[in-house]
């Protein structure tokens, strides 16, 4: 496969993130705990590798995350599998591939634009429910269409 050995950097430090702040209390996680954990690995690797742009972090325009985000916003507590796996890789009919990546990428993204200058080291110390909060996240309100990312 081309291009792997570029990929496999950001992939590993996307992974590194998961093994040094995904909890591991036995709890199922919720949705917003699983899109705010993807979000935040995926944010830490594009602060290491700015020019790196995965696919599933831009897979859904502002308006389909218009679309998605009502559907996701329903069931951001829920802890079943199913449930989970649906909204964040799609289902290939009302959840687009990947739009969960893309959603917790958002977010995560929409709440450091909030708190510039803070260090990935302080990232997992907030709640996802925290960063969901402090993030304004509301893709309906693009009035230029345009991402509101970093």
């Amino acid at each position: 496969i081309d291009g792997w050995l570029d990929e496999i950097y950001p992939a590993v430090t996307h992974e590194y993130y998961h093994a040094v702040n995904y909890p591991d209390d036995g709890a199922a996680p919720t949705l917003l705990d699983v899109l705010v954990a993807e979000g935040s690995a995926d944010s830490f690797t594009a602060r290491i590798y700015p020019d790196f742009v995965p696919q599933w972090t831009t897979a859904l325009s502002r308006s389909e995350q218009a679309t998605v985000w009502p559907l996701m916003k329903a069931e951001l507590h829920s802890t079943d599998p199913a449930t989970v796996d649906r909204l964040l890789f799609g289902d290939g009919d009302t959840v687009p591939r990947q739009a969960g990546y893309t959603i917790g990428f958002e977010i995560v993204q929409s709440w450091l634009k909030r708190h510039p200058g803070l260090p990935p080291s302080e990232w997992a110390r907030f709640s996802p429910q925290a960063i969901l909060d402090g993030s304004g996240y509301d893709p309906s309100r693009s009035a230029t269409g345009g991402d509101q990312t970093l």
